[in-house]
C-alpha cells in the first residue's frame, strides 16, 4: 500500500467541520462512506468475467494494468464475483504442497470477512460453501465442507499464489490457479450479470483508474451514484447512524435522486458536504503520512483489512490499496520518505539495509515494490516491479545482511538488488506475507531509507 505525495496534500483545510450545517456534515459523512461500495460496485462491473467464474492471471501485474492501483507483482492472482442473492457456490482450494496462497473473501463495502488458505488451514485442500447474509442450508449433506456466510450478496474474490521470477514457477502456480474451483450450487445462481447503462456513462466521463475516478466526480455524478450502489449493496445493520443520515438525504430510499430537480439549497448541501468530506479525507491521509515510525514507515494497523465503522480508514484503504488483507495474513508497510525526512526521489539513489538478524519478520516471504505518484507500478526496462526473499537472484552480504537499491538509473554494477523507480516522486511498499507478531503489532518497523551521496 502507497500512501500520497506533497502536491496531492495541499489545500485539505481542517476549519471546513465548523463551518457545516447539520445536513451538510451528513452529507460529508455521506461521502466517506460511500467511497468503498462505489469502487467495489465499479470493480464488479468493469471486471470482464461473469459473476461466478474465476479469472485467473498467467503471469504477475506489470506497469500495463491501470484498472485499479496498488497491484503487486510477486503473486499471481485469480479473481472473481459473486452474487450470493441468487444462491450459495461451492469453493474448492487444492493442496498446494507448501506453496503460500491466500483466497481472500470481499463483501461490497470491501472489508475482508474471510481469508482461506495457508495461514487459516496450512496447504491441504478445503471445501466451502459460501452462503448470502440470506441464504439457506439446503437439505443436504454437507460434512467436511466448511460454511461462511458473507456480509453482503455482492463478493469479491481475490485469489493470491506466491511465485519466484521465473516461467517454470509461473507455469507450477498456473496449474495451482486451474484447481481451485467455483461451483454454483443453486440452479438459480447465473452466470452473468446485468450491465446497466449507468455505469459506462461514469466511466467514460474520467480517464484514470476506479478509485481516482471516484475521488474526480463532484457532487451532481457523486451522489446519484451512491444512490444507485446502495441499492445493489444496501448497508449493513451494523451502519445504523449513517443509514439514518443517508435517509435524511435522499441517498437511501425509492425516491430517484435526480440532481437537475434539486433546488438550488439542496444543491449545495450536497456541494459544500461533498468538498468538506474531500479535505477531511485528505488531512487523514496526511496525519498518517505523518504518524509514522521513527525510520519513516507506516503503522501496521493503517492497512487491516477489517474495518468494522471505521468509516475513513476504510475509503483510504479503498483509493490507495484495494483488496488490503487482513493483518495475519499480510502487513502492509509503506514509506515515501528518506533517512532525513525528504521525499523520495527517483533522481537520487537510495538504498535500505536489512541486518541479518532484523530481516523482515515473515513466515512465508517479504518483497518491497515501488509505486509512482499515482500508485501504479513503475516501467523499467529491466521488468522488475518487487524485489523479496522469493527473488532467485537476491543477493546477499558475506554477512547474511541484504541490501536493496533504488533509483531511476540502473546503479553501477557493484550495487545489486536494484528496484527500478520513477525519476520523480516514488513510494516503496514493504509487503510481510504470514507476519510474525512483532511485525503485527509493530515492535519490528524496517530500516530508514537512506540517500546515498
Amino acid at each position: 500500500m502507497a500512501f500520497i505525495f506533497p502536491k496531492q496534500l495541499m489545500g485539505a483545510d481542517a476549519n471546513c467541520e465548523s463551518t457545516l450545517s447539520e445536513q451538510e456534515r451528513a452529507a460529508a459523512n455521506a461521502w466517506t462512506f460511500g467511497i468503498a461500495p462505489m469502487v467495489m460496485s465499479l470493480a464488479h462491473h468493469e471486471f470482464k468475467m461473469p459473476d461466478g467464474i474465476l479469472s485467473h492471471f498467467s503471469r504477475p501485474f506489470d506497469q500495463s494494468t491501470n484498472l485499479m492501483v496498488g497491484l503487486n507483482s510477486d503473486v499471481l492472482i485469480s479473481e472473481g464475483w459473486l452474487d450470493l442473492s441468487l444462491g450459495p457456490y461451492r469453493l474448492h482450494t487444492p493442496n498446494t504442497k507448501g506453496t503460500f496462497f491466500v483466497i481472500q473473501l470481499m463483501d461490497g463495502f470491501s472489508n475482508t470477512f474471510a481469508s482461506l488458505g495457508t495461514v487459516e488451514t496450512g496447504s491441504k485442500a478445503v471445501d466451502y460453501l459460501l452462503l448470502g447474509p440470506k441464504g439457506e442450508i439446503q437439505d443436504k449433506d454437507y460434512s467436511g465442507i466448511q460454511i461462511i456466510r458473507a456480509p453482503t450478496d455482492l463478493v469479491g474474490i481475490r485469489g493470491r499464489i506466491a511465485v519466484k521470477h521465473v516461467q517454470p514457477e509461473f507455469d507450477r502456480a498456473n496449474r495451482m490457479q486451474k484447481r481451485i474451483a467455483l461451483i454454483a450450487n443453486s440452479s438459480r445462481a447465473k452466470t452473468s450479470i446485468e450491465k446497466t447503462d449507468f455505469y459506462p456513462e461514469i466511466s467514460r466521463s474520467i480517464k484514470q483508474s476506479i478509485p481516482w475516478r471516484i475521488l474526480a466526480m463532484d457532487a451532481a455524478d457523486f451522489f446519484p451514484f451512491l444512490q444507485y450502489v446502495l441499492k445493489e449493496i444496501p448497508p449493513l445493520a451494523e451502519y445504523g447512524e449513517i443509514k439514518k443520515s443517508l435517509a435524511a438525504l435522499g441517498v437511501l430510499g425509492s425516491e430517484k435522486l435526480d440532481w437537475n430537480s434539486l433546488p438550488p439549497d439542496k444543491k449545495l448541501v450536497f456541494i459544500h458536504g461533498l468538498e468538506c468530506g474531500k479535505q477531511r479525507f485528505w488531512n487523514y491521509v496526511n496525519q498518517s503520512v505523518l504518524n509514522r515510525t521513527a525510520t519513516g514507515w507506516s503503522k501496521p494497523e493503517i492497512a487491516d483489512g477489517n474495518f468494522g465503522t471505521d468509516y475513513l480508514r476504510r475509503a483510504t484503504i479503498a483509493v490507495f490499496a484495494p483488496a488490503a488483507n487482513v493483518t495475519k495474513v499480510a502487513v502492509y508497510l509503506t514509506n515515501q520518505i528518506d533517512d532525513s525526512r525528504q521525499q523520495l526521489y527517483g533522481k537520487n539513489q537510495y538504498r535500505i539495509h536489512f541486518p541479518l538478524n532484523s530481516l523482515p519478520p515473515a513466515k512465508a516471504y517479504w518483497s518491497l515494490t515501488a509505486y509512482d505518484e499515482k500508485n501504479f507500478l513503475v516501467p523499467n526496462a529491466i521488468h522488475r516491479y518487487s524485489i523479496g526473499s522469493l527473488d532467485p537472484d537476491l543477493v546477499k552480504n558475506s554477512d547474511g545482511s541484504i541490501d536493496i537499491y533504488f533509483s531511476n538509473k540502473e546503479p553501477t554494477k557493484e550495487f545489486k538488488n536494484w528496484l527500478p523507480t520513477p525519476m520523480d516522486f516514488f513510494s516503496v511498499t514493504l509487503r510481510i506475507y504470514w507476519p510474525e507478531e512483532r511485525a503485527v503489532n509493530g515492535n519490528w518497523s524496517p530500516p530508514a531509507i537512506v540517500k546515498l551521496k
